[in-house]
C-alpha cells in the first residue's frame, strides 16, 4: 500500500515538473518568433478631431511612408510629417497579454483589449510641412523614435489618441502627398 502512494506520488512529481517545463517552453520560445508589420496595400487613414477643433490625421502607404498632419484652427496653422514607418508586432500569448519587444522597453508585458494589436513602431521623419506660425509639434526631419502604435477594428492608437478609420479619399491624400518636398519612394 505504501509503495502505491510512493508511485503516486512519483509520477504527480514528474507530471508536474513535466507540465512546468512545457509552460516554460512555451512561453520562453514563442518570444523568439517576429511578426513584421507590413501597411495595407491600399492607402488607410485614420482621424480624430477634438471638441477644440485641433484635428489629426495619419495615413499609410503601402510602400511604408506615413503622413501625419496636424491642424489647430485657434492658431490658423496647419503642419505635417512625411514618415517612413518599420515596425514588428507584439507577442499574443493568451487572452489580452502582451509581450512587447524594442528599445527603451523593460518589462515588456502588457494588457490589451481584445480586438487590438500592438506594435512596436520606428518612426522616422524624413520631411516636414508647415504653414504658418508657432513652433512645430513635431520632431526634426532625420529624427527617429520608437513607440508602440496600437492597430484595433477601425480604429489605431497613437500617442494616447483613438483615432477612427475613415473612408479610403485617395483624392485627399495625393494632394496632401504633394505638400512635401521628398519624392515618394
Amino acid at each position: 500500500m505504501q509503495d502505491t502512494g510512493r508511485a503516486w506520488g512519483s509520477l504527480l512529481a514528474k507530471g508536474t515538473v513535466g507540465l512546468i517545463l512545457v509552460a516554460f517552453l512555451l512561453l520562453g520560445l514563442k518570444g523568439c518568433v517576429v511578426s513584421i508589420w507590413t501597411p495595407e496595400k491600399e492607402s488607410v487613414s485614420y482621424v480624430i478631431e477634438g471638441a477644440d477643433k485641433r484635428s489629426m490625421r495619419i495615413t499609410f502607404f503601402p510602400n511604408h511612408e506615413t503622413m501625419i498632419w496636424y491642424s489647430d484652427p485657434s492658431r490658423p496653422r496647419m503642419e505635417g510629417v512625411l514618415t517612413r514607418m518599420r515596425g514588428t508586432y507584439g507577442t499574443h500569448y493568451f487572452g489580452s497579454l502582451w509581450k512587447i519587444h524594442g528599445p527603451g522597453v523593460f518589462f515588456g508585458y502588457r494588457i490589451y483589449d481584445e480586438d487590438v494589436k500592438p506594435v512596436m513602431m520606428e518612426i522616422r521623419i524624413i520631411d516636414k510641412f508647415m504653414q504658418g506660425r508657432g513652433d512645430s509639434t513635431f520632431r526634426d526631419t532625420d529624427s527617429t523614435t520608437n513607440q508602440i502604435v496600437l492597430f484595433g477594428k477601425g480604429r489605431l492608437q497613437y500617442q494616447d489618441m483613438w483615432l477612427v478609420q475613415e473612408h479610403p479619399r485617395p483624392d485627399i491624400d495625393e494632394k496632401l502627398r504633394l505638400a512635401f518636398k521628398k519624392a515618394p519612394q
